[in-house]
């Protein structure tokens, strides 16, 4: 009778475990969906400022080139991200990781760094400007003993007089 019952809980406490899980997973498709959506209306935008900022230009040089280019790649790479689910985008990631794992490695490196700066400014810009950064230690602050110093314990540890 208790192993039935054992079995018992222990079947229901895994369909709860499971359906937790898929509940986790159900939102975190729909808030990288979100992200993707918003990513991509990001890089269309960066893309169109940049051909206006291009194309208001008079004169013909290399930024206004430069310009151009990033507005294409930026428009292709947030139509490739276009209506694209994330776990075909995360498939794309571990083909190109597969394929070239030196430049892999160094853009992880590269946004890992990047992330890094983003993160600490944030922190230091949200402490100047009094702004809690979630860091602080809340606990209370630590009394101060009412006891005096400790006394040097032997006569050749303290300080010789001055001489006469």
């Amino acid at each position: 009778m208790a192993g039935e019952e054992a079995g018992t809980v222990a079947a229901e406490a895994r369909a709860q475990a499971r359906s937790v899980l898929d509940d986790a997973v159900a939102q975190a498709t729909e808030q990288s969906r979100t992200q993707r959506d918003r990513l991509v209306t990001t890089l269309h935008g960066l893309s169109d400022d940049l051909d206006q900022m291009a194309s208001s230009g008079t004169q013909s040089g290399l930024a206004t080139e430069a310009a151009r280019q990033v507005s294409r790649r930026a428009r292709s790479l947030g139509t490739h991200l276009d209506g694209r689910e994330p776990s075909d985008l995360l498939d794309d990631v571990r083909g190109f990781a597969r394929r070239r794992p030196g430049v892999f490695l160094a853009g992880a490196l590269a946004a890992g760094v990047v992330t890094g700066r983003l993160l600490s400014g944030a922190r230091a810009s949200g402490s100047a400007s009094g702004a809690p950064t979630g860091t602080e230690d809340v606990r209370a602050p630590r009394r101060r003993s009412c006891r005096p110093p400790p006394r040097a314990p032997h006569r050749w540890l303290r300080r010789a007089p001055p001489p006469p």
